[in-house]
Order: C-alpha cells, then sequence, then structure tokens
C-alpha cells in the first residue's frame, strides 16, 4: 500500500494526477469525470459502485488510494435512518 510521505503532501495538493482537488475546508472534490465538482464523500454516499469501477481504471496508485480510504470511512460509518422513511 502506498503512503502520503511529508514530502508528497508538500509538493501534491491531493493527487499527482490532479484527479481530486482539495477546497478551502479541507474537502476533497472530484475533478474530473461525471462527478466532477462534485464532494468525494457525497460520490461515495451516492454512488459506491461507480468509485468501486475507477478502482479498475488507469488512474495513479495515489488516486487509487485517496478512493478507497473514502469508500473505508463510509463503510465504516454507522447506518443512518433515511429521513424519507419516516
Amino acid at each position: 500500500m502506498i503512503r502520503r510521505t511529508r514530502t508528497h503532501q508538500l509538493l501534491v495538493e491531493v493527487d499527482v494526477g490532479r484527479r481530486f482537488r482539495r477546497r478551502s475546508d479541507g474537502q476533497v472534490v472530484m475533478g474530473f469525470g461525471k462527478y466532477g465538482g462534485m464532494l468525494l464523500s457525497e460520490v461515495v454516499n451516492q454512488d459506491p459502485g461507480y468509485l468501486k469501477w475507477m478502482l479498475g481504471t488507469d488512474l495513479l496508485d495515489d488516486a487509487k488510494v485517496i478512493i478507497r480510504q473514502a469508500l473505508d470511512r463510509q463503510s465504516q460509518e454507522p447506518m443512518r435512518p433515511d429521513a424519507s422513511n419516516g
């Protein structure tokens, strides 16, 4: 597994390929594709299958680490009741 080194953090905003961006509040935003401009956390909640599909593409390893971490965080969150179900 690739870990972000301090040098990587200093030289690269989010990922080397610049597929992701960081907003001023620190949140990561998709920088491309059908969810371009959307928060990564929102994509994880709305379409985790898309992110899982992306793991099989030719993204650089550091971008895949970001996706895996986002998916892992989402799977560890407690289930929230759906407001539309009462």
